[in-house]
Formats: C-alpha cells, structure tokens, sequence
C-alpha cells in the first residue's frame, strides 16, 4: 500500500527572518519541513521572508513587526502583527492544504475558527509566563475544535490539568546533528573553558552561570568563561545589567548575537556547557547542540532536563547552583572520560 503524501502548510512568526542560523523555533520548522519534504509532502511555510540561503518554500503577508525600545511597546508591536499574519494566513490556507500545523500559539489558536482543515498548534510558551496563550486557549478549548501539542513530557504532563482533552500529546524538538561538527580535542587557552548559550534574559539564568565562574576563579582556577547570548529586546535592561558584568572581568567574554557556524565553533572548544535551565521551560535547543559537538553539560535537575540528559554519561544533572560549581571543578577536563570517572569518583567514594 502507497504512502499518503500530504500537502502540509507551517505558520511560523513574521517577526524575524526565517532562517535557522538563529537557532529557536525557526529552526524547530526548518528541520521538521525539511524532513517532510525528504519524504515526498509538499511543504509551505508562512513566515517573514527567508534570509540567508534558505531555499524552503515560504509565502510572506506582513513585514516584521516594529520595533520600540520600550518592552511593552514592542510586544504589542508583535502581538498586532502576530495576528494580522495568522489571520490573513488562514484566510489564504484554508482548502489549499491537508493540515496546517501553527507555532504561534495565541494568535493561532484565536484565529484557528477560520479554517475548516484540521490544524495542529505546538505551544512553544509557557502557559505561566504567556498569560495571553494561557487564556486564549481555555476560551477557545470550548470548541474542541484545534488540537494542541507540548515539546516534552514534562511540559505535557504540567500543561494537562490546564488545556485538557485539547492537548493530545508531546514531540521532542530535535536537531539535524549534520549541521553541527563534533570536536573530538577541544582547542582552548585557559585550564577550563565553560560556556553559556541562549537568550540574554533571566529566564536563561546567565548572570548566575557568570557569579559561578566567579566562584571558580576566586578558588584560583585558570577559568575561561564564553557568554554566548541571542539579543531579546523585551530585556534590554538585563542585557545591559549583564554586559556591565561581563566588562568588569577578565575571565569572561561575550558573544552575541553570533552566525551559526561561530556558534559550532565556540562550544565545541569548550570543556563544557553550563545550563542552568528555569523550573518552566519546556525544551531547550542548547543542550542538544553542544552534544552534538562533543561538549558536555552540566544543567539543573529540573524541567525536562533529564529528558535528554544522563546524567554521568552525556552530562551531568545537578540540584542547585552551587553543585553546578563542585562538578565543574571536579578534574581538569582533559576529555570527557575524566567527567565520568571524577563526578563518579566523588559520588561514590572512590579516590581519584
């Protein structure tokens, strides 16, 4: 029997470039439309316009939104042009396609009552942080009419009691680990070289990772700290906050807003990644990444970190900062086998 092929429609925000070499969700629909099409369906994106080499098939209704300096403004900049796209989007969708899968969360799901194709919304938020995701699908969940999908189990299992029958289910986001080259020796000019990836904001807890490097140099270690950070304009104030930090010391630098091949580059040469990941995030890209180059991490016990950390095997999972600290100083992180044995070693009892 022949494989039903389908023709697939993806509503990805309008506000940023769609192009993966930012990483987050737009990479999220890159790889998964990538992969759709390699198996014969027929893919459109709807999105801001492509930058940077991306041949995938996307149609543009709105410009990216405008930007304000000022974090209220600039959201509600968003939101409006959010649901200007999502709206015109199922306008034109509507009968073209088979599904329609929708990474907007609240503008999706507010404006889904347009179409008549099944559609399928990822929450990419956090119902707790996002209030505005959070009650525009209580209020629509009374049509049972859309069908929602979480990032993890653990994002699954906290959204269920809120979302209900809606929510059917949860889909690990993945990497394509053939963008990403594995650095099997580790090129660096300090004893220790840690690094932070993700977005300036405190949900990303970069301000604690670098009070940790501080820890580790005030114990005399030769300690090279690399703040690898996306710019969020909604926390331009604690951007600032952290590039004052980082100014004041010697042992620790920042890169923002760096392509993805610097990004590849940056990590693989790092001993490890420490990721200190928030009690509500649903899934991270970052760690995944620097796995993929060979780095280890070193994260929290908390959230769906375990998902896809083991913890001694692929990294190590910790239950506060302060131990965050005690592992990284646990060996000299010639190579990864010493991560293993030292962190065991000490978990045990066993001399090292």
């Amino acid at each position: 029997m022949s494989r039903i092929l389908m023709k697939i429609a993806h509503i990805a925000t309008p506000n940023f470039p769609f192009t993966r070499i930012y990483r987050g969700s737009e990479s999220i629909v890159c790889n998964l439309a990538e992969k759709q099409i390699s198996e014969g369906h027929d893919v459109t994106i709807v999105a801001s316009p492509p930058g940077n080499g991306e041949r995938l098939r996307t149609v543009s209704f709105v410009k990216p939104a405008r930007k304000y300096s000022n974090w209220l403004l600039n959201w509600i900049s968003q939101r409006i042009n959010g649901a200007i796209h999502v709206y015109k989007s199922f306008k034109w969708l509507d009968s073209k396609f088979d599904i329609i899968h929708n990474h907007l969360s609240e503008e999706g799901i507010a404006f889904s009552f347009l179409r008549k194709v099944p559609c399928l919304n990822t929450l990419h938020g956090t119902p707790h942080e996002r209030f505005l995701q959070y009650y525009v699908t209580r209020l629509y969940s009374i049509t049972r009419d859309t069908k929602l999908v979480a990032l993890s189990r653990f994002a699954y299992l906290r959204y269920k009691r809120f979302y209900g029958d809606d929510l059917i289910g949860y889909v690990h986001s993945g990497i394509d680990t053939r963008l990403f080259k594995f650095v099997s020796k580790v090129e660096k000019d300090s004893e220790v070289e840690i690094c932070f990836l993700g977005r300036m904001a405190p949900d990303k807890s970069p301000k604690e990772v670098i009070f940790i490097a501080d820890k580790l140099h005030d114990r005399g270690i030769d300690i090279h700290l690399k703040v690898i950070g996306k710019f969020d304009p909604r926390n331009l104030a604690y951007f600032q906050r952290i590039m004052q930090l980082i100014n004041r010391r010697n042992h620790v630098s920042a890169f923002i807003n760096v392509l993805a091949q610097d990004v590849q580059s940056l990590v693989g040469n790092s001993d490890v990644l420490v990721f200190p990941i928030s009690k509500t995030e649903p899934l991270a890209l970052a760690p995944l990444e620097s796995m993929a180059c060979g780095t280890p991490v070193v994260s929290l016990n908390q959230a769906a970190a375990n998902e896809y950390i083991l913890d001694g095997v692929n990294g190590f999972l910790c239950n506060d900062l302060s131990e965050l600290g005690d592992v990284i100083h646990l060996h000299e992180y010639s190579t990864f086998q010493n991560i293993v044995v030292a962190h065991y070693a000490k978990k045990y009892g066993v001399p090292y």
